[in-house]
């Protein structure tokens, strides 16, 4: 799975509020079949809106963004296979201390994330064995 790229800012509140907040520029926020997960510390929340507050008091050390198309049963938006889910690499906390996330694309992007890329490589086949990028990936047997 190809990983998004995301420009995160991380910034302190003013005063004394220590309850995290993550706000998220969702080009596709009026697409209603993308459906957005933010996963903090290894807890998933759903990312239904432009922002996300957490309990206070949770200390948040990394998240990572993830998201899905969500379609109806045997409808097909595309002649194109899609991805399952697709996210972006975990984020470690730079500063302990800050409690506000600012999440973005730094490319404008559309629903086409969510399609596989074409492969532009050289795939060599030998017998039952394909070689990509040195990985060896056999035939599954027929029994």
């Amino acid at each position: 799975m190809e990983l998004l790229s995301l420009t995160i800012t991380e910034r302190r509140r003013s005063g004394n509020d220590l309850v995290p907040l993550f706000v998220f520029d969702n080009p596709l926020k009026f697409d209603s079949t993308v459906k957005w997960t933010l996963n903090v510390n290894d807890a998933d929340y759903p990312l239904d809106a432009d922002s996300l507050v957490l309990d206070n008091g949770i200390a948040v050390k990394n998240f990572y963004l993830a998201g899905y198309i969500s379609l109806e049963e045997g409808i097909a938006i595309v002649p194109y296979p899609l991805q399952d889910t697709i996210q972006s690499k975990k984020y470690n906390v730079k500063d302990s201390n800050n409690n506000v996330y600012h999440i973005a694309f730094p490319v404008f992007v559309n629903d086409d994330i969510f399609n596989y890329k074409p492969l532009h490589d050289s795939l060599k086949l030998n017998g039952n064995i394909l070689r990509f990028e040195g990985i060896k990936l056999k035939k599954p047997r027929r029994e």
